[in-house]
């Protein structure tokens, strides 16, 4: 996507004395290109603004809707969990069942692994912002291959350029696509877990009022 964006980038001449069989005096002058390095980083640094405010508005508010449900799903099970664990001797004591015991241990085991995917969520999420950091991170790579681009034409030179952006705009999108998929399914689980968790409590409630 950013590695085939058209864009100018200014060529420095460099005038070079090579052998030449074909001339009778055996010299023949020849005229390659240079790219200056930081007017490429520039470019490169605008690409990768362009790019990131893309992504943002394209997937920006499914990102933060999930991570808004990600962050109640949290707070709500980190609430209960506290607040039952701070009870649980009274709790406990009003009841003389042992299934009723089990069901909730069981339920605050339910709660702090709906916590854990909640967590490795929001985790995976920040990975999904990165792309311009990842990006503005290797400008000094791209400076360096810039440095080595000799052309003796100008499409020669938006060639190599053009695979230079490419390749490091690649390595910085791939992280993105396996991040998201985790973000998606421990959000998934956290909100699974929180309701079962709900749903075993809600029968120990059962339990201790009968």
């Amino acid at each position: 996507m950013a590695g085939r964006r058209r864009f100018r980038v200014e060529c420095r001449p460099d005038l070079r004395i090579s052998p030449c069989p074909s001339a009778e005096i055996g010299l023949c002058f020849v005229m390659k290109l240079r790219v200056d390095p930081e007017r490429l980083a520039s470019k490169a640094r605008d690409i990768g603004r362009e790019t990131a405010e893309e992504i943002v508005a394209v997937h920006g508010p499914l990102w933060k809707a999930r991570d808004d449900l990600t962050k109640l799903v949290l707070s709500l099970a980190t609430a209960i969990l506290a607040g039952t664990i701070s009870f649980s001797s009274s709790i406990l004591n009003q009841t003389s069942s042992s299934f009723a015991s089990l069901a909730l241990i069981f339920c605050w085991f339910l709660m702090l692994i709906a916590i854990c995917c909640g967590l490795a969520s929001l985790w995976s999420a920040n990975t999904l912002q990165s792309f311009r950091v990842r990006f503005t991170n290797a400008e000094p790579h791209i400076k360096a291959e810039a440095r080595k681009i000799e052309a003796s034409s100008e499409d020669e030179v938006m060639s190599a350029i053009s695979d230079i952006i490419k390749r490091y705009s690649e390595e910085a999108l791939n992280p993105l696509g396996p991040a998201d998929v985790r973000a998606k399914y421990m959000s998934l689980a956290a909100l699974v877990l929180f309701a079962s968790s709900l749903g075993v409590f809600i029968v120990v409630g059962g339990i201790l009022v009968t």
